[in-house]
C-alpha cells in the first residue's frame, strides 16, 4: 500500500500545486482533506529526506548546492529520493525544450499532487494504473485523453532518471495499463457553421476574437498561434515566420500572409511584451484557459446550428486543410501550409525533397482567405453559396 502525502511546508509550492489541482479535479479532494492530519507526518518525512542529504554531502557524495536543488543529479545517489527532488533536475534539463510547459502543466497539475512527497523507487506499475485510472475514469470529468499524455510525460522522466541513477530499475510505465488510444478525429466545420462562428467571433474578447481568426485564416496550431510574438511578424513581406523552437515539428515555418490576416493582425492592440496574444498579468507569457473560451464559444454556435456536436482548435485546423482541398490545392502544398512533417513530406522524401512551395502556399492561402470571406460575409445567406459549399449533416 502506498501511502501518499504533501510537502511538510503548507505554504510550499508544491503545496499551493496540490491544493489547486484539487479544487479543479475532484478525485484529488481527498488528498487535501488528509492535509492537516499529515502535516506532522510531513514534517517529519521533510527533515529526514533534508538529513539524507546532508549525511551525503558529508561523505562527499553530493555537493552542499544540492540542499537548494542548484546543483547536477543530487537524487541520483540516494536510494531515498522524493520525486520532486528528481524532478526538480528534471524539469533544469528540459528548461530549454520547446514543450517545457506543457511538461510543467502536466506535473504540476496531475503528478506532483500524488507523487511528489514519495520515494521515487517505491513508485511501480500499481500506482502509476492507478493514478491513470483516476484521470481517465473521474465521474465528473472523465479525460482518458489527458490520462495517456501524463503516462507519457511520467514514462519520459522515468526514462531520464532510470538512467542517471543506480538504484533505478525498470521504468513502471512501460507495464501499466493506460487507456487505450482515442480513435482519429474527423469533425470539420460547415459553411454555415463557419458563418456563424465568425459572427460569434465578433462579439468575443481579446485574445479569443482574433486567435481564432488567425488560426482559421492559416490553418496553423493552437500552440503556434497563442505564442507568437510580434517579432515573427514581417509586415513587409507579408510573412508569418515561426521559429523552431515555437514549432510543433521543430522546424522553422514560414507562413505567408492574406490581405484578410494582414487586416486582422493590424487590428490586435500592441501591448509591452513581446506576445502576440500575452496572458493577462504576464506579458512575457502567451494566452491560455483555451478550455473555457472553446466550452463558451462551441456552446453558441451549437445553440445557433442546431448542431450539438462540440468542436476544438484542433479541429478548426482540420477544416482549413479539408477547404484547401476542396479548392483544389495540391495535397503537398496543403501539408507544407500545415507544416506536416509526415504523409507525402514522410520518409525519404522529406529528406531529399526540401523545396518549400513558398509561391503556392501564398496563392492556396490567399484563395482560401477569399472563401472564407464569402461564407463569412453577413449579407451571405448563412454563409451558404449557389455550388462548391460545404453542406451541415
Amino acid at each position: 500500500m502506498l501511502l501518499l502525502h504533501f510537502t511538510a511546508d503548507p505554504d510550499s509550492e508544491l503545496t499551493r500545486e496540490a491544493r489547486g489541482a484539487s479544487r479543479e479535479f475532484p478525485f484529488l479532494r481527498r488528498i487535501e482533506t488528509t492535509f492537516q492530519k499529515e502535516r506532522l507526518l510531513n514534517q517529519a518525512s521533510a527533515h529526514q529526506a533534508r538529513q539524507r542529504l546532508t549525511n551525503l554531502m558529508a561523505r562527499g557524495q553530493v555537493p552542499a548546492s544540492a540542499i537548494s536543488g542548484a546543483g547536477p543529479d543530487h537524487w541520483a545517489d540516494d536510494p531515498e529520493a522524493l520525486l520532486i527532488e528528481a524532478y526538480r533536475c528534471y524539469r533544469h534539463s528540459k528548461r530549454n525544450h520547446r514543450s517545457i510547459r506543457e511538461i510543467e502543466r502536466i506535473f504540476q497539475r496531475y503528478i506532483l499532487p500524488v507523487f511528489g512527497d514519495v520515494r521515487v523507487a517505491t513508485i511501480d506499475r500499481t500506482a502509476v494504473t492507478r493514478l491513470l485510472d483516476m484521470i481517465a475514469n473521474n465521474e465528473l470529468r472523465p479525460a482518458p485523453v489527458m490520462a495517456r499524455a501524463v503516462a507519457s510525460q511520467l514514462s519520459a522522466f522515468f526514462s531520464w532518471t532510470i538512467a542517471r541513477s543506480p538504484f533505478l530499475g525498470e521504468n513502471p510505465c512501460r507495464l501499466a495499463a493506460r487507456p487505450p488510444k482515442p480513435r482519429p478525429r474527423t469533425r470539420i466545420l460547415c459553411d454555415r457553421e463557419l458563418h456563424v462562428l465568425w459572427q460569434i467571433l465578433g462579439q468575443e474578447s481579446m485574445p479569443w476574437n482574433a486567435a481564432i481568426k488567425l488560426i482559421l485564416l492559416t490553418g496553423q496550431r493552437r500552440g503556434e498561434v497563442f505564442d507568437a510574438d510580434w517579432s515573427e511578424f514581417d509586415f513587409n513581406r507579408r510573412l508569418w515566420t515561426i521559429p523552431a523552437r515555437h514549432s510543433k515539428n521543430g522546424r522553422e515555418h514560414r507562413v505567408p500572409l492574406s490581405d484578410l490576416a494582414i487586416r486582422l493582425l493590424g487590428e490586435i492592440p500592441r501591448g509591452v511584451g513581446p506576445k502576440l496574444f500575452p496572458a493577462r498579468g504576464h506579458p512575457t507569457r502567451g494566452a491560455s484557459g483555451f478550455s473555457k473560451a472553446m466550452k463558451r464559444i462551441t456552446a453558441a454556435v451549437g445553440a445557433a446550428t442546431d448542431n450539438t456536436s462540440n468542436f476544438t482548435l484542433q479541429d478548426l485546423r482540420r477544416t482549413v486543410a479539408t477547404g484547401l482541398q476542396r479548392l483544389g490545392v495540391r495535397l503537398e502544398v496543403t501539408e507544407c501550409v500545415l507544416n506536416h512533417a509526415s504523409g507525402s513530406r514522410d520518409g525519404i522524401v522529406g529528406i531529399y525533397q526540401l523545396y518549400q512551395f513558398e509561391d503556392e502556399k501564398r496563392v492556396a492561402l490567399e484563395q482560401w482567405a477569399s472563401e472564407l470571406a464569402r461564407i463569412v460575409d453577413p449579407s451571405a445567406n448563412d454563409g451558404c453559396s449557389q455550388s462548391g459549399e460545404n453542406q451541415c449533416r
